[in-house]
């Protein structure tokens, strides 16, 4: 992705963003298997990348948003085992109150989930994934924060930019 995309990126969430208001978060699936036998020595965590869908509830001023975020630990020395000792796979809804009248484009409704949607569920996976390790046997898992790509130098001082700053 070009600077130039990403900044348009910002711009699309943004403006989104400032007619949504989040009103709910709900856990709609959870899936955790644990091979709590295979548990012992160090850990490889493959870093969850989540899945985003978006659509707007007939007759209701509500757009919804999924995220599916799937996580995948294996033993360090088991490199070409393919099984994971522990999996977690959860599915997050998020409803934002939106107006009515507003047209939401497909191009928005990406940037505005892989953006604010992500970094609003992204705690709630983060407490899910430290509770779940920990009450399977694993020592608790902390996934790191997310955090948004730095602007470069000139573009903080770029009054159209958007995002971090």
């Amino acid at each position: 992705m070009t600077e130039g995309e990403e900044r348009d990126g910002y711009r699309r969430a943004a403006r989104l963003g400032a007619n949504l208001a989040l009103q709910d978060l709900l856990l709609q699936g959870l899936e955790v298997v644990a091979d709590v036998e295979r548990l012992r020595g160090t850990l490889n965590v493959d870093s969850p990348d989540p899945a985003i869908r978006w659509g707007r509830s007939e007759g209701r001023e509500q757009l919804r948003f999924d995220i599916h975020y799937s996580l995948y630990v294996r033993l360090a020395q088991d490199a070409g085992d393919e099984d994971p000792v522990f999996t977690l796979q959860a599915q997050l809804a998020l409803n934002y109150e939106c107006p009515e009248t507003l047209e939401v484009s497909d191009e928005d409704a990406l940037a505005f989930g892989t953006q604010s949607v992500l970094f609003s569920s992204y705690p709630y996976f983060r407490e899910l994934v430290h509770t779940m390790t920990s009450r399977t046997g694993l020592p608790p898992l902390v996934l790191g924060t997310l955090r948004l790509p730095i602007p470069h130098r000139g573009e903080a001082e770029d009054a159209d930019a958007v995002g971090p700053g």
